[in-house]
């Protein structure tokens, strides 16, 4: 796509370990933002070594966003960022606050212990249909350490156990993504991206030196966060706190909405926002 101006903007994928999909880009007007950069974070998509975990932080991650914009040698007209990738471009913009000019956040997540037990606590978010494939051979002991439990499966040596763990793993995150998905034969992304969602989660992935709490100030560019009112994965409380420190924030909530950025209502908010950022910057 070409604009004269020749915008700049970069999408910060969620997960962690889905990649970027080159539809990501229809959330930028061409007339507008010459380039939209489609970053694959360390061992997700077509980033090599495939499933890396090892050396993945987001200190590292940090790190690699900013290398590929003095590669470019342009400031970041705009990020785009859902989920993790909300903890990763807010934790981008707090290390590198002159490299960002614009943010559009998606499903607000910042990684808080509190998030992840929402998610994986005991009980975990899980229906009892979901429970009897999810766990059904587990202990009662396990049970109570969902998160734990399938972070030794994904990184075990026995390659038929991290098969059916990924392959499970999958249907469940999918099962409270979206209320249409259906376990008839869909295939994965492959069990790295699942290995690596385990990995990242588990070790909490958030450098103590760049940890995101909504304690402190935000000195942070002009960005608009979309939050989907019923959202299962990121809850709305987590973009409520963020706004409640952070006043400058626009937040939009699309109260009938979930997780996904393709929803109806989701999608056109992010347009309008990126749109609304172009225009100002051009």
């Amino acid at each position: 796509s070409k604009s004269k101006r020749g915008l700049t903007a970069l999408v910060l994928h969620g997960g962690p370990g889905a990649g970027c999909f080159p539809n990501h880009v229809n959330f930028f007007s061409p007339h507008l933002y010459e380039h939209v950069v489609l970053m694959d974070q360390r061992g997700c998509g077509r980033s090599v070594p495939r499933g890396q975990t090892q050396g993945n932080t987001l200190k590292l991650l940090v790190d690699d966003v900013e290398m590929l914009r003095r590669e470019l040698h342009s400031p970041w007209d705009c990020i785009l960022g859902g989920s993790w990738g909300c903890t990763l471009g807010l934790a981008y913009a707090h290390t590198y606050p002159n490299s960002v000019r614009s943010m559009v956040l998606r499903g607000v997540c910042l990684f808080r212990p509190r998030e992840i037990d929402w998610l994986f606590g005991d009980p975990p978010l899980i229906s009892e249909e979901e429970e009897e494939e999810f766990i059904t051979s587990w202990s009662c002991e396990e049970r109570r350490s969902v998160l734990h439990q399938y972070h030794h499966r994904l990184l075990g040596s026995d390659p038929l156990l991290r098969a059916r763990a990924s392959q499970s793993w999958f249907r469940w995150e999918m099962g409270i993504y979206s209320s249409g998905f259906s376990s008839d034969g869909t295939k994965t992304d492959g069990e790295s991206s699942r290995l690596l969602s385990i990995d990242n989660n588990n070790s909490g992935a958030v450098n103590a030196k760049i940890t995101i709490t909504t304690k402190q100030p935000y000195p942070l560019p002009p960005c608009i966060a979309i939050q989907g009112g019923k959202d299962a994965i990121c809850p709305p409380d987590t973009a409520l706190d963020l706004h409640h420190v952070w006043k400058e924030l626009e937040l939009r909530i699309a109260f009938e909405s979930g997780h996904s950025m393709y929803d109806t209502v989701i999608a056109s908010e992010i347009v309008k926002a990126t749109d609304r950022f172009g225009h100002a910057l051009m």
